[in-house]
């Protein structure tokens, strides 16, 4: 009966704290001082982008908009939407609301991938690693080096993105790296050491599940995997996804989160 009514409490308590989060319905553009920039922690203000020549855009309720103005905050109404994903969409894609076609799919970076493999098979090696926990997608690593599909004694170097799914830039720069040491081997002699001496690794995307989610425009905030953690068969709710990378082994006790 004890433990009956634990659960209860608990249960009661998370739909209180749900009940009182604001209702954020507002897309604002803000013009921000740095004293101004650093005082918007205290009012719990989040800012859907980053601080770009004095301006960023953030997501609030009308209240929070009313106390911004009080404030002296300079801003002005982007959006108005009840739907906050929504306001994120139009945030960090633009007037189009949705993804620069210049960032790659997972569909794009596995065909790119299966390219280079076939025009450079010399020295580029490509191995599947895993698959992800929920939907079973492959994880791509590809090898780079003068003999790469031999493994020699030489130092190893990592690059690896898409950890944190809502991080499009890092695997998009394990892409241009890859086309850039490919591509240049045969020509520079800087690129011909590097490649000969060692055995440089890349992962583009290490979080398969979620960069789909990101990409494919269904929720550009989403950082984590697609765990369905209350198992009630519905996925991108606010609680659900693993954070990979607060779930490594090594040293975990060590300066990490202790919130399960």
């Amino acid at each position: 009966m004890k433990k009956v009514l634990i659960f209860l409490v608990l249960i009661l308590s998370f739909a209180l704290h749900l009940w009182a989060q604001p209702k954020r319905t507002l897309l604002i553009r803000l013009e921000l001082s740095a004293v101004q920039y650093k005082a918007l922690d205290a009012m719990k203000i989040k800012l859907a982008t980053g601080l770009i020549d004095g301006k960023a855009l953030a997501v609030v309720s009308e209240n929070e908009y009313d106390l911004l103005k009080e404030r002296g905050y300079k801003s002005r109404k982007i959006m108005i939407s009840k739907d906050e994903v929504e306001l994120y969409r139009r945030a960090l894609y633009g007037k189009s609301m949705k993804l620069d076609p210049i960032y790659h799919t997972y569909k794009e970076i596995v065909s790119e991938i299966d390219s280079l493999a076939l025009q450079y098979h010399d020295i580029v090696r490509v191995r599947q690693i895993g698959v992800t926990s929920q939907l079973k997608q492959p994880i791509w690593a590809v090898k780079i080096s003068d003999n790469a599909k031999a493994e020699e004694d030489e130092p190893a170097i990592l690059f690896s993105a898409g950890i944190h799914s809502d991080e499009l830039p890092g695997v998009e720069i394990c892409m241009t790296l890859m086309q850039y040491l490919l591509t240049r081997y045969s020509s520079d002699a800087r690129v011909r050491h590097w490649v000969d001496a060692n055995e440089i690794w890349f992962i583009p995307v290490i979080n398969v599940d979620g960069h789909n989610v990101v990409t494919q425009g269904i929720d550009p905030r989403w950082r984590k995997n697609l765990r369905d953690n209350n198992q009630n068969g519905i996925l991108y709710e606010a609680g659900d996804g693993i954070d990979l990378n607060r779930n490594f082994d090594f040293n975990w006790a060590h300066g990490g989160s202790g919130d399960p």
